[in-house]
């Protein structure tokens, strides 16, 4: 709470008069809109006049008296699906981080089609703004844009620092002790794991520069946008807010115009929507499982072998299963396990009779499990999950399985040690280990 009222304060010039203040965030996946969604309501409630330009719709932020502009003909879900599954990449070799990368940089240009030619974007341009929240990942291809308003902007990550940027706001990557984006190393590194976190971090940070800058200086270009280098433009950051904290992230050092909000969507469980909350009703001796891999990840996509893996292993438990799946192609189900398409996260893992949350490790769903002291299965695809899941086995609240080695009796034995185990199943030991308190913001 304390960390996110201090952006209110950095905006606010006195005690009566409210900003002009622009969320600019056009490109993300609906978890990452919630760390947004949350700053938004803080700004409205402390009196500013706050415009979110985004790609999907917020009742809550409209009726809280926000106003939003949406990327006309923006669909980001249709976008992923011209790209390989999650699964083909994690499946299929050792270069899947660096194949998202490039695969992200291809949807990010996508995205600047739309945002460049955007119609509400250029009546936008016309408008006088007092502070821009941008967002840090994946989005400096709009830096040219941000530019225009000549403002200060701060820079909000719904994840962590990304690879090789750093060092734009005063810092240093500290590939000795700080395990990167793309590794499963956790903090004591052999020197060979050093090598690879140096060597990886600077190829990808540089691959993703060059993929983000191309494609904003192409698009500003195009539409006769002046800019600056992108790297000036970077830096001109008066801020930057990072959804990290040390309950889910290794340590490492910051300037002091970097600041750590990790947790901030987080908030106690509200009441189950009926048919999970009769379903759930009957598990107060056993308990039941979340199995959910985020907004982006489709279970669906799941090889056919390994989702026969996961029935059958759930089909020998004493506990209740709820799975996010996204369609109606399973004939048969056993009776233990309920599929459902959209997956109040934070509202099961918040009740009482949860036993355990098998996720993908993004890092939001941590954050999640971390501060309703729920112990994890990681199942980890891509992108940051890795290292995310490797913090939480070497904090003792987590055990980890490797999609490409899974099979039956691994996931069963894995819930069985979670469920059964004190080690695991101590709410002591995840709420010590969580600083995460930010969540009564809403």
């Amino acid at each position: 709470m304390k960390l996110l009222v201090c952006l209110v304060k950095f905006v606010s010039f006195n005690l009566v008069v409210a900003s002009n203040i622009l969320i600019f965030e056009p490109f993300g996946s609906k978890s990452h809109k919630n760390v947004f969604k949350v700053l938004s309501y803080a700004l409205l409630e402390g009196g500013h006049n706050v415009t979110f330009y985004t790609y999907s719709t917020d009742e809550v932020f409209l009726q809280r008296g926000g106003r939003e502009l949406i990327v006309e003909d923006l669909n980001f879900e249709e976008l992923l699906n011209n790209f390989p599954s999650f699964f083909d990449l994690r499946l299929n070799g050792g270069w899947a981080k660096f194949n998202q990368i490039a695969n992200l940089g291809t949807l990010t240009d996508l995205v600047a089609t739309k945002v460049y030619d955007s119609q509400k974007l250029k009546e936008l341009m016309k408008e006088d703004f007092d502070l821009i929240v941008h967002s840090l990942l994946f989005s400096d291809a709009f830096l040219p844009i941000i530019k225009h308003w000549d403002c200060p902007f701060v820079y909000l990550s719904p994840s962590g620092m990304p690879p090789g940027m750093a060092h734009y706001f005063g810092g240093s990557e500290e590939y000795a002790t700080y395990p990167g984006t793309f590794t499963s190393f956790t903090p004591k590194m052999t020197f060979l794991q050093r090598v690879v976190n140096f060597i990886g971090g600077e190829v990808m940070g540089k691959m993703m520069d060059h993929l983000f800058f191309t494609s904003g200086e192409r698009h500003a270009e195009r539409i006769g946008l002046e800019y600056d280098t992108f790297e000036k433009m970077r830096k001109n950051a008066s801020l930057v807010f990072l959804n990290t904290d040390v309950s889910t992230h290794n340590i490492r050092n910051f300037p002091n115009t970097v600041i750590q909000v990790g947790g901030m969507h987080c908030r106690p469980a509200n009441f189950l929507p009926m048919d999970l909350q009769e379903f759930v009703s009957y598990s107060d001796v056993d308990g039941f499982i979340v199995f959910g891999l985020g907004s982006i990840i489709k279970a669906s996509d799941m090889p056919v072998e390994i989702q026969k893996m996961f029935l059958n292993a759930f089909s020998r438990l004493k506990q209740r299963v709820i799975w996010k799946w996204e369609t109606d192609n399973f004939d048969v189900i056993p009776d233990n396990v309920k599929l459902v398409k959209w997956l109040p996260q934070q509202d099961l893992l918040g009740h009482p009779n949860i036993k355990a949350f098998l996720s993908h490790g993004g890092l939001l769903s941590i954050q999640e499990a971390v501060y309703h002291g729920v112990p994890l299965i990681g199942l980890p695809l891509g992108s940051d999950q890795d290292v995310n899941v490797a913090k939480c086995v070497k904090d003792g609240y987590a055990l980890s399985l490797e999609w490409g080695d899974i099979s039956e009796e691994k996931i069963f034995d894995a819930i069985q040690s979670v469920v059964y185990n004190p080690r695991f199943s101590s709410e002591e030991l995840l709420q010590s280990t969580s600083t995460l308190s930010i969540g009564e913001m809403t």
